[in-house]
Order: structure tokens, then C-alpha cells, then sequence
């Protein structure tokens, strides 16, 4: 049996330790006879503790110099020549993944087979860089979230002088390119073995510039053919431009989906984190949580349901009295109005309907109370007429939203089902329309949600879309304690407040998606496509690159780019896309000097 070290790495601006971490060294921890676990900057009490418990030797230091830096630290300080070759094997890893999605022990035994002296998980095929390299490109290299030294290399004289010879590392990309992308060719060059579990050589292709990150942009194939492991975290941030310059943007999703059926792996460990730390939108984006449901459903939850309606439109009322009738009979319906004469009315109109209790609100704009014992909660309400829209289009979102949370007993019980088979969902509202100005997803004010976000103790970003698409929903009730507590606070129109619901779920780990009916998911199509591809045209003609979004992005710029000016027609051109133009035109030795100058050269 090989005596294998591991070192690994743990970084967290809030020094918090994630579940998916103590998963991760439980799993790796019969596969190894020492770990030593570096901490870059801080840890918590509760992370201190379990890296503690889980580690051999624990190292605090400062988070300088990156990944490298720290493990250089381990090898050469901590550990020494003297007791490497003690150990057969060295493991370096990081906190970058989730996983593994089968035992450590079946990889660890497939590459023993493979006889290699370096390996890792995954392999990046060959690009042109920025210049740094010192063989003038990025070789193929393994990608270095996961390296495995074996013996050979391990005891060798190469290893140890290559790794005290590393720099301290100030900025990603000068280590990408004179650390990552050198790592696999040197070695290589002095004649030793190496390989990864999952070689995906058949997508690469020889002009290096149409190469790519497969476990980011070809995540499905490698889990589902190749068995690969893990799945990194930086999948779950990517924008979505970059998904779609490489894919239809599906393969994340589909390979959650592929963990959830196919591993016994619990995937509320990457919710738990990836909502602590990305935007509710942006999550909900990158993963497609858009679900469309069927108005026939026969799977009877076990859960109990309650739909609380908020109703002040008199001339609403009999139309959302019918959609709370006749309800699936594990869901209860209670009502809210402002006043005693229409309460009175409500009550005359639901007779026989099966409706649990119509009340006074007190004025609370969202009543949260009424709702204790059960696990699933709806919130729907009547829309009231503005003058800011013609009062077809508040008629169409009133349908849209009603007909998307409560249209009939069927849906409902789709709704149901979904949550029960989706844990990680905390969320569901219905898809923002394309109609009128209910198509501004930034109509809400910024200072309307800190607000809130500071009475409920979140930190929202004001800056991103909210990942809301209605003011009606469907949640978990666990969510709403926070709003529940300060109730009497929180005295704002029911618009504003959903916009900070995303956050709350979040705070518990849980995700926000979008829901259609499938009559409506239809419509939604039809308006999102003519949508885009009236922009798309629009903008081609004013000059912008409309071949992919992500090109379309960056011809546009971050402070409207590309336009023509309204007074005197003239072409204002975005600084970032000046620079990439001139960037692509300049000769191989000039490029390496402008990086040499902007990141500077610490060989």
C-alpha cells in the first residue's frame, strides 16, 4: 500500500468552512496517512475546529502569494525534503470543488494502474496566453485544483529545487502563466510520466485559440462519459454570455441533475455555499432554474400548503375567489383585506368554498401570520391600478401571476411536487412578463431594498437584477421567520418587499427559480425571443457585434459603449474593446512586453 501526505489549502474571505469541505476531507481522509492543512487568512471557531479534527497538522498564514505560495509553505518549511521521502505520494488540493461524487479510493486505484509520476483530475489543452510564458504559449497542462506527485518525482531533486525556486505570486495571471501553465511541461521535459483521470484530448483542438475549459464548458460530457468527480465553483459564477459563447448554457444544470440521480451525494452542500456567496440571480441563471410545470398533476404531497391571499380590489374579488376554490386537500386557503366591509363581502362570497378564514390585516401590507405548522406557503394579491401603465397590462401581470401560482389544483400540486423533489429550492415565483413596464427588472428602488435588507439582516447587491420575477409566490415557510419577526416593520408596498425574499432564502442556503405554466411558458417564449432578436437587430445596425451575446456584451461596454449620439450622430467606442483590438494586432514579442510592463516579470 502507498503511504500517501496530503496538503491542503483552505481560503474563505469569512472564514467559514462550508459542509461540502468537512465532506470532502471525510472523503479523502482513508485515501491519505497525513494531512496538513494550510489556512490562507483566517478561520472561524466553527471552521478551526473541524479542519482541526479532520488534519494532522493545521497552518495559519497570511493569504498572500495565492495557491502556490501556501504550498511551497507546506513542502519546504512544514514538510522538507526529509520527511517527503517518508511518503510515497504527495496530494496537493484545494477548496475550489465539490465532491467527490464516488470514493477517493476508486481514483486514487484507477491512476495507480496508470503507473505516472504527476496527475491530476482534468487537463486544459493548449492557448496562446498573454505572453508570460516562457515557451511562448500555455502547453497542455494539468489544471492544478488537484495534483498527485508519485514516488519517482516526488524524491527527486527536480521536485524539491522547482518548487523552493517559485516566486511569491502577486496577481492570477502572472501565476497562470508562469507557474500553472509550466508546471506539467517541465516536468515533462526532464522525462516524467504524466496523465489525468479525465483527458479530454478528443474536444481540443490544434489552433489554440479555439481551446477552452472543459470542466467549465463541457462539465456534462466529463461527468456523464468520463466520470469525472467534482464539479468547481467557479462553474456557478461564470456569466451566462460565456456559457453561451461555447454551448446553449445547459451543461451546469444537467450535470447537477446527473449528480442528484446517478451519486449518493447530498447537492444542499453546493446550495448551502453557492447562495451564501453568489447572488440569488445569478445563481438562478447559471443553474436555469426556470421550470415548467403541468396543469395536470396527480402526486399528492405529503407536505400541507397554505395559500394566503391578499385581496383589496372589490371588482377582483369573485375572479381570485374562484382560483381559491376547489383547492387540492392538502392545501388551505386564508384571505386578507383592509377593511370590515370587505371582509364581510369576502366571507358572503366564500361560502362553501373550503376557505380556511378571511380576516382584517391591520394594515400590514404581507400578512405572515397563520402559516405555523405548515411547510410549503403561497402568497398571492390582487393588483391595484396605476397610473404609471395602461390597466390592460396590470390585468395581464394580475393573470400571469394568479394563473402561475394558482391556476388550477393540478399546477398547484406540480408546484408542490417540484419543492418536494428539489430541497435546494426555496423560492418559486413566476416568470417576469414582457409587456408593459413590467419588463423592468430594475423598477424597484435600490434604496427601497437596503432598506429592507437591513431590517431582515441581509446584504444584498443593489447593483444585479433581482432574482424575484413577481411580488406573488411560492416558499418554504422556514423563510419567511425573518420577515415574520419584524412584521409591524416592515411596512412596504408587497413590490418592494419581495425583492428582498431571494435574500432570505439564501441566508438559509435555499435558491429562487421562475415558474410557467405550460400554456403560458408559450407566450413567455414567443415575447423573450422577439424580444432579443428585435435588440440584437437594432443594435447590428448601430454598429454592435451581434454573433454571440458575449461579443455583443463587450462591443456594447460596461458604460453604453458603442452609440450613436442623438444630437450629432457620431460613434462613441467603448476603451476595453479599443484595447483588446490593438492588444490582438500587436506582434508576439510587443504583447510580451506590454504584460511584462503591466504584471511585471518576477523570474
Amino acid at each position: 500500500m502507498k503511504k500517501r501526505l496530503g496538503i491542503f489549502l483552505f481560503f474563505d474571505k469569512d472564514g467559514r468552512a462550508d459542509r461540502y469541505i468537512r465532506y470532502l476531507l471525510e472523503s479523502i481522509r482513508p485515501s491519505l496517512d497525513h494531512l496538513i492543512t494550510i489556512i490562507n487568512g483566517s478561520a472561524d471557531g466553527a471552521a478551526s475546529a473541524m479542519l482541526s479534527e479532520l488534519s494532522d497538522e493545521v497552518i495559519k498564514r497570511e493569504n498572500v502569494g495565492l495557491d502556490i505560495a501556501a504550498w511551497k509553505t507546506g513542502i519546504t518549511e512544514v514538510c522538507g525534503r526529509e520527511k517527503l521521502n517518508g511518503y510515497d505520494t504527495l496530494v496537493l488540493f484545494n477548496d475550489s470543488f465539490f465532491g467527490p461524487f464516488y470514493p477517493f479510493e476508486d481514483i486514487f486505484s484507477e491512476m495507480d494502474n496508470r503507473e505516472l509520476d504527476l496527475w491530476g483530475l482534468s487537463v486544459h489543452g493548449a492557448v496562446d496566453g498573454s505572453g508570460l510564458c516562457p515557451y511562448g504559449y500555455r502547453p497542455r497542462y494539468i489544471q492544478t485544483y488537484f495534483l498527485v506527485f508519485e514516488k519517482k518525482l516526488l524524491h527527486s531533486m527536480d521536485f524539491y529545487s522547482f518548487w523552493e525556486k517559485q516566486p511569491l505570486y502577486t496577481n492570477y495571471n502572472e501565476a497562470a502563466e508562469k507557474f500553472v501553465a509550466v508546471l506539467t511541461q517541465q516536468f515533462a521535459d526532464l522525462g516524467y510520466k504524466w496523465g489525468v483521470l479525465c483527458d479530454t484530448a478528443e474536444y481540443e483542438s490544434g489552433n489554440r485559440a479555439r481551446n477552452f475549459d472543459n470542466h467549465s464548458f463541457n462539465l456534462y460530457a466529463m461527468i456523464a462519459d468520463m466520470r469525472y468527480p467534482v464539479i468547481k465553483r467557479r462553474s456557478f459564477y461564470i456569466g451566462r454570455d460565456r456559457y453561451l459563447t461555447y454551448s446553449n448554457g445547459s451543461d451546469l444544470f444537467r450535470s447537477l441533475e446527473y449528480v442528484e440521480k446517478n451519486y449518493d451525494y447530498d447537492v444542499s452542500m453546493i446550495f448551502e455555499h453557492i447562495m451564501r456567496k453568489y447572488d440569488p440571480y445569478d445563481v438562478k441563471t447559471a443553474l436555469g432554474l426556470d421550470y415548467v410545470l403541468p396543469e395536470r398533476c396527480d402526486a399528492q404531497s405529503t407536505n400541507r400548503s397554505i395559500i394566503v391571499a391578499r385581496l383589496v380590489c372589490e371588482d377582483r374579488f369573485e375572479q381570485c375567489v374562484r382560483y381559491l376554490s376547489g383547492l387540492p386537500e392538502e392545501v388551505d386557503a386564508v384571505i386578507f383585506t383592509d377593511t370590515d366591509e370587505k371582509k364581510n363581502r369576502l366571507v358572503s362570497l366564500c361560502e362553501n368554498t373550503g376557505i380556511k378564514g378571511i380576516y382584517h390585516s391591520d394594515g400590514v401590507p404581507l400578512p405572515y401570520r397563520k402559516i405555523s405548522g405548515y411547510r410549503y406557503m403561497c402568497f398571492v394579491h390582487d393588483y391595484e391600478p396605476s397610473e404609471r401603465d395602461y390597466s390592460t397590462v396590470i390585468r395581464d401581470t394580475e393573470r400571469i401571476a394568479w394563473e402561475n401560482t394558482v391556476g388550477s389544483p393540478g399546477y398547484i400540486r406540480s408546484v408542490t411536487e417540484l419543492m418536494d423533489r428539489k430541497p435546494y429550492l426555496g423560492l418559486l415565483t413566476p416568470f417576469r412578463p414582457h409587456h408593459g413596464r413590467s419588463a423592468d427588472p430594475h423598477d424597484n428602488s435600490k434604496e427601497t431594498l437596503s432598506a429592507l435588507a437591513d431590517i431582515v439582516g441581509v446584504r444584498p447587491d443593489t447593483g444585479k437584477i433581482n432574482a424575484a420575477g413577481s411580488s406573488c409566490f411560492w416558499c418554504r415557510t422556514e423563510i419567511m421567520a425573518d420577515l415574520t419577526d419584524h412584521a409591524e416593520e416592515l411596512k412596504y408596498d408587497q413590490s418592494d418587499m419581495m425583492r428582498v425574499l431571494p435574500y432570505t432564502a439564501a441566508k438559509l442556503g435555499l435558491a429562487t427559480g421562475w415558474i410557467y405554466s405550460v400554456g403560458y411558458a408559450g407566450y413567455e417564449l414567443t415575447n423573450q425571443r422577439y424580444t432579443a432578436d428585435s435588440l440584437l437587430e437594432r443594435l447590428g445596425r448601430q454598429g454592435v457585434r451581434t454573433d454571440n451575446l458575449e461579443a455583443c456584451l463587450r462591443s456594447v461596454g460596461s458604460k453604453g459603449g458603442r452609440k450613436t449620439e442623438k444630437k450629432t450622430g457620431r460613434v462613441s467606442i467603448d476603451r476595453d474593446e479599443i484595447k483588446d483590438t490593438v492588444k490582438k494586432m500587436l506582434p508576439a514579442p510587443l504583447k510580451a512586453l506590454y504584460y511584462k510592463i503591466r504584471y511585471g516579470d518576477r523570474s
